[in-house]
C-alpha cells in the first residue's frame, strides 16, 4: 500500500512539473463550446483549457485551480461544474443559470526561470532567484530571473448581453471589451482595450490568429499595436474562432525575480452578419 501511494505521489509530482514546464513555452488556449447561448432554462457550456505550441490544438492540460468565473452580476461563482483533467486538456462544464454575460478567466501561478551563460552557452533553471543561487555553477555569468504570469479570458452570453462584470481589477495585464463580444460580426468595427495595473496599455504589440489558418496559404497571425487609449480595433471579413495574444515585459526587480513577463490570451467568435 505504501509503495502504491509513493508511486502515485511521484507520478503526480512528475505530471505537475511537466505542466509547469509547458506553461513557460506554450500558448494557453481556452475555448467555450458556445460563446452565445439562447436558453430560458438552466444549461451548460463546456470549456476546454490547453497549453499548446500553436492555437486551436490540444497539447497539454492546465491546472484547474486557476479557473475563475464571474456571473452576469460580476460575482464569482463558487462552483464551476464538473472538472476533468486529461493529458491534453482540462475540461469543465460551466452552469448557465441566468441571462447575461459570464466572464471566464484563467490565471496561472507565477512561474520562475533563471537564465545564465556558461562558456558562452545559454543555460536555464526553472527556479526563482533565491532557489537558483545554490544551483548555479561557479562559472555562470549574467544570471537573470524572470517571473512569468499567464492569463486567458473568454465571454459567454446567454440571451441578453450585459456589461456589469466588465471592470478592470487594476492588477497585472487585463483586457476589457469595448464592443460587446456577443456583437462580434463581420463587417463591423470590433474594439477592445488593454490595461496594465489599471491604466491603459499603449504601444503594445498584439497578434490575432484565426482558427483554420494552418490550412490556408498563409498562417501568419495579424499583427497590430494598441493606440493612445490602449485600444485595439479590427474589422473581419471572415467569421470563425479567433485568439488574440499579447505579451508585456516589465523590468521590475523583486526578492525572487529581476523582471516580470505577462502573457494574455483572449478567445472569441466572429459570426457572419
Amino acid at each position: 500500500m505504501k509503495t502504491l501511494l509513493k508511486k502515485t505521489l511521484t507520478s503526480l509530482t512528475i505530471a505537475s512539473t511537466l505542466i509547469a514546464s509547458q506553461a513557460f513555452s506554450h500558448d494557453l488556449n481556452m475555448w467555450p463550446s458556445q460563446f452565445n447561448v439562447n436558453s430560458d432554462k438552466a444549461t451548460t457550456v463546456t470549456v476546454d483549457l490547453t497549453f499548446s505550441e500553436t492555437p486551436f490544438r490540444l497539447d497539454h492540460s492546465a491546472p484547474a485551480a486557476g479557473v475563475r468565473v464571474l456571473n452576469p452580476q460580476g460575482e464569482a461563482l463558487r462552483r464551476i461544474g464538473n472538472i476533468y483533467q486529461s493529458a491534453q486538456r482540462t475540461t469543465f462544464d460551466l452552469p448557465i443559470t441566468e441571462q447575461g454575460t459570464y466572464t471566464i478567466s484563467y490565471l496561472s501561478k507565477p512561474r520562475y526561470s533563471t537564465s545564465y551563460k556558461v562558456d558562452g552557452k545559454k543555460k536555464r533553471l526553472r527556479l526563482d532567484k533565491v532557489a537558483a543561487q545554490s544551483k548555479l555553477p561557479k562559472s555562470a555569468k549574467g544570471a537573470m530571473t524572470k517571473k512569468s504570469i499567464t492569463t486567458a479570458v473568454a465571454f459567454v452570453t446567454n440571451t441578453l448581453p450585459s456589461k456589469k462584470a466588465f471592470t478592470a481589477s487594476g492588477q497585472g495585464l487585463e483586457l476589457l471589451p469595448i464592443t460587446h463580444p456577443s456583437d462580434y460580426v463581420t463587417g463591423d468595427t470590433i474594439t477592445m482595450q488593454l490595461f496594465y495595473n489599471g491604466k491603459p496599455l499603449t504601444g503594445t504589440a498584439a497578434k490575432l490568429q484565426r482558427s483554420g489558418a494552418q490550412y490556408t496559404a498563409s498562417s501568419k497571425p495579424r499583427e497590430t499595436e494598441t493606440d493612445a487609449k490602449g485600444q485595439l480595433s479590427y474589422q473581419f471579413d471572415q467569421g470563425g474562432l479567433y485568439t488574440l495574444s499579447v505579451k508585456h515585459n516589465i523590468d521590475q526587480k523583486g526578492e525572487l525575480f529581476d523582471a516580470i513577463g505577462y502573457r494574455l490570451y483572449y478567445s472569441f467568435e466572429v459570426t457572419y452578419e
